[in-house]
């Protein structure tokens, strides 16, 4: 780097005292003032310290975490929005920033905490937290970068004498004491005395529980006295010097470096806190110019999904004056497939078929018949034991949807792709799980609904009654009202007023004939009570089906649109803020596999070119699919179940049963997991080894069976091959 001192930067990076960048700053008068920041932070660390609840994370009954910052005036308010929220500080080139963050919002109270819970203050405000969006709000963002961080560190020592005491090595207890110093004098606190009886090797264990907390009490009280509101300045400019040293540490002979290559995730924070995510901002504070590759992107580029193909054949060859088998040809060739239509065009016609067929079975249900729980694939698992899973009826789906659509389903999502291995595809172990969540909130919804009313009435039980429904399947009627798909709310109305004419409750008995041996009396009936029923199944059923077709009608094409255009386009967005990341180079396949493996396997089956095709991209492999897993991956399990010892007799007493039940239910679980054995063959090229499926089942059944590793492997591979036979 050029040894010149002559620009404000280059000159920060050899003073090593927080005062004098703050003097540096106010002789210089480099663009950009921090002034209204600095008041914003100054008045929010005075109120912590003097004990008032600055900030609060609220999880609303989705489970979604939202983060909220009080007491600031309209003008801060719209200063935080301005500066901090995402969309405008991505506007600024601030792509880096997470989708989400972990914030611990709860140590910004730690003196309102003390004051109200004394010794229990400390664990309780770190159990305040919670994954946030970082979307959701300006507040998200500010206390992400600027918050969290200053009062972690301000408060680390009562988490070193809290939930972390007797947890670090000697070693890093004293490099974390030794930070505690650095930030203590960078902002100006004198608490040498305070903090001597908590340090490491001044005999804290010794100390009474009441003398630590009044140890914790007086540093509190020494930090509140001391509090000054320029101490946001010294923090911002503590910060400020870890981005310049970051700079120069990576700044070549011009003193220019790339954004990307400078600002690591430690440092990203920091440029989002103190230059609202812009570099260039940034850039102008060191008064350095750009590096000549630097791209800053303000906006992504728009994502039009691309799924054309034998659906609009016709209009398309109308328009170009092209025969339409010519542009089906052209189609066919594009998404390279037997005809023109598109992996997405055949995946929605048979998701629509299948929505016919599931709704016509819901609407013919009467009373007398099994339970319709099982046609939607709930939990990908095959049961060997023979005992009817009642209620539950495992893959019914196989004996009442029509053979064609069976085959239909299989064909376009029985394979899948894998996040670790993209250049292959493999085997999907449950195809109509992989279908059902494809179809996604609309299904889970319509026949939850469903089911709840046929276990309401006909027993033995039901998850929620009318009154609940809505609650219980919140999520689902959330994302629907998201995706303008919404479910009518009389819905529920009518429900919970059919539900006040059902007959009444019926008790639900198992008889069972016993005899007694031993003095020879008459054989006696047991009843065990199973539940209740009540009459009136047909009334709620067809409030549902009235609904459900209404829903269907309406919305059930914008619904599998959007299903599909979201997801693909959220796959080119993050497509293309990878390619930003990278100065223009387009992501490898791996570090894109994690964000396009639901995607891939939704519409493309795990075919990540289908993707690439979709977001008009050039696809980087031509993904290969080595088929080994059996067609009848049901009767495959089976084979690999019975051929794991020990072989128990079938069927057996109660007493054996019981006391075999941990062996029995390890064999299920590693005949299911031989599946996955398969699937990793068919990505790997080779036969996988024990830690690449788990080893934890595989140590359980050595355990019960006193064998080591090993020879559980060897059992365990000499069955899958024999079942492969």
């Amino acid at each position: 780097m050029n040894p010149s001192l002559d620009t404000f930067g280059r000159r920060a990076n050899q003073i090593e005292l927080i005062a004098e960048l703050l003097a540096m700053e106010a002789e210089a008068a480099p663009k950009g003032s921090f002034r209204q920041l600095d008041e914003i932070i100054g008045n929010l660390f005075i109120r912590s310290l003097r004990g008032e609840r600055i900030a609060t994370i609220v999880q609303d009954e989705l489970k979604v975490n939202t983060v909220s910052i009080h007491g600031l005036s309209d003008e801060q308010r719209s200063f935080l929005n301005a500066t901090f929220g995402l969309e405008n500080q991505q506007s600024r080139g601030a792509w880096f920033l997470p989708e989400s963050a972990n914030l611990r919002v709860g140590i910004l109270a730690l003196p309102w905490a003390f004051r109200e819970y004394d010794r229990f203050a400390t664990g309780i405000v770190l159990e305040e937290r919670g994954k946030v969006l970082l979307k959701s709000s300006a507040d998200a963002v500010f206390v992400w970068a600027i918050l969290d961080p200053l009062f972690s560190a301000l408060f680390s020592p009562f988490e070193l004498r809290g939930n972390l005491s007797g947890t670090l090595e000697q070693e890093e207890m004293l490099n974390r004491w030794d930070e505690i110093d650095n930030f203590y004098q960078s902002l100006g606190f004198h608490v040498i005395d305070e903090l001597a009886v908590l340090r490491w090797g001044r005999g804290w264990h010794k100390l009474r529980a009441t003398e630590q907390l009044e140890a914790k009490r007086k540093l509190l009280q020494a930090l509140e006295q001391q509090a000054q509101y320029q101490m946001a300045s010294f923090y911002r400019a503590f910060r400020v010097q870890e981005l310049i040293k970051g700079y120069y540490k990576k700044a070549k002979r011009d003193a220019r470096v790339k954004r990307k290559q400078a600002v690591t995730k430690a440092l990203a924070p920091t440029l989002a806190a103190f230059f609202s995510g812009d570099w260039l901002a940034f850039l102008n504070y060191l008064g350095e110019n750009p590096h000549p590759e630097e791209q800053i992107v303000t906006a992504l580029p728009e994502v039009r999904p691309f799924i054309g193909g034998a659906n609009r054949a016709t209009e398309i060859a109308e328009l170009q004056g092209i025969p339409v088998e010519e542009i089906e040809r052209i189609a066919a060739a594009y998404w390279q497939q037997s005809t023109g239509q598109s992996p997405v065009e055949q995946r929605v016609n048979v998701l629509k078929q299948y929505w016919s067929v599931f709704d016509n079975i819901h609407a013919l249900q009467t009373v007398g018949m099994q339970p319709l729980w099982g046609l939607v694939e709930d939990y990908g698992v095959f049961y060997f034991d023979d005992v009817v899973q009642s209620p539950y009826q495992p893959q019914l789906y196989q004996t009442l949807l029509p053979k064609d659509l069976l085959s239909e389903i299989e064909r376009l999502w029985g394979t899948e792709m894998l996040a670790k291995f993209p250049d292959r595809i493999v085997s999907m172990l449950f195809p109509h799980e992989l279908m059902a969540e494809t179809l996604g909130p609309a299904l889970k919804f319509w026949h939850g609904c469903a089911l709840t009313a046929w276990f309401l009435c006909e027993g033995p039980y039901s998850r929620t009654d009318m009154a609940g429904l809505a609650h219980y399947y919140r999520r689902e009627i959330a994302v629907l009202e998201t995706l303008l798909t919404p479910i009518d709310l009389k819905l529920f109305d009518e429900l919970i007023q059919a539900e006040t004419q059902l007959g009444p409750s019926e008790p639900i008995y198992q008889s069972e004939e016993l005899s007694s041996i031993s003095t020879g009396d008459l054989p006696f009936t047991v009843r065990t009570g199973l539940g209740s029923r009540r009459s009136g199944f047909k009334e709620l059923r067809d409030i549902i089906t009235y609904y459900r077709r209404n829903w269907t009608a309406q919305f059930f094409d914008r619904y599998l649109r959007t299903r599909w255009e979201s997801e693909i386009t959220e796959a080119g967005r993050v497509y293309h803020l990878l390619l930003h990341e990278r100065g223009g180079k387009p992501p490898t396949l791996k570090q894109f596999a994690k964000s396009a493996v639901v995607v891939t396997n939704h519409w493309f089956g795990g075919n990540v070119s289908g993707l690439y095709g979709a977001i008009q991209e050039k696809a980087p492999v031509q993904p290969q699919y080595f088929k080994r897993l059996p067609s009848n991956k049901g009767d495959f399990a089976r084979a690999v179940y019975e051929a794991i010892p020990p072989h128990l007799p079938q069927p057996m007493s109660e007493e054996s049963r019981n006391n075999s039940y941990q062996l029995l239910r390890l064999k299920g679980e590693m005949a299911n997991l031989s599946l996955r054995y398969i699937q990793l063959e068919e990505a790997l090229g080779r036969v996988p080894e024990p830690r690449e499926i788990g080893l934890e089942k595989l140590k359980e059944y050595g355990q019960l069976l006193n064998q080591d590793l090993s020879e559980v492997w060897t059992v365990y591979t000499e069955a899958i091959q024999a079942a492969m036979r």
